[in-house]
């Protein structure tokens, strides 16, 4: 018997229905900025948060002294909690420049993550665009800022999310 054809089958049907998490368990703060990045923490679950939730990605990896209009804190998106805000990971886009959040569809292989990201990072950082992921998949989270850091595989070529975005147009 051929397995090739079974095993795929079982391999798209898990990916379907898993999350994988970049998890490093942690027991302190130092722990977690000496295996990510500073602004790291030990979060109540005991695993090491995203450090790109505090602040964005430019503003944590250009260098303090960096010239660039670039270095900025990120801008909040609709999927920040009110703690996020506050505590000033996140800052209010520009009043002068109201752009709706734009929500990035992102299919559901890995290299249309990382470029969804990169656009996450652009919009959000350099744009002052509010920018959250769809994944097509209800609950499924693959915002490049969440402090989890899941990577939720949602569906491809969702129908019904592009036709509801044409219906709908604004989602205020």
């Amino acid at each position: 018997m051929n397995w090739n054809v079974p095993l795929l089958t079982f391999c798209i049907v898990v990916s379907l229905v898993q999350t994988v998490f970049a998890r490093i368990a942690c027991i302190s703060k130092k722990q977690c900025e000496d295996a990510l990045l500073p602004r790291s923490d030990c979060g109540s679950d005991g695993y090491c948060t995203n450090p790109f939730t505090v602040g964005g990605c430019l503003e944590n990896l250009l260098p303090e002294d960096h010239p660039s209009a670039c270095k900025k804190v990120r801008v909040c998106n609709s999927e920040d909690d009110e703690m996020t805000v506050r505590s000033g990971h996140c800052r209010q886009p520009n009043p002068e420049f109201e752009h709706m959040e734009i929500r990035i569809l992102a299919q559901n292989w890995e290299s249309s993550y990382i470029m969804t990201w990169l656009l996450q990072i652009l919009l959000s950082e350099m744009l002052d665009v509010p920018t959250t992921v769809e994944t097509g998949t209800p609950n499924a989270k693959l915002n490049f800022y969440d402090a989890s850091s899941p990577l939720d595989y949602g569906i491809s070529n969702d129908w019904n999310a592009f036709t509801t975005a044409n219906r709908v147009v604004d989602c205020r």
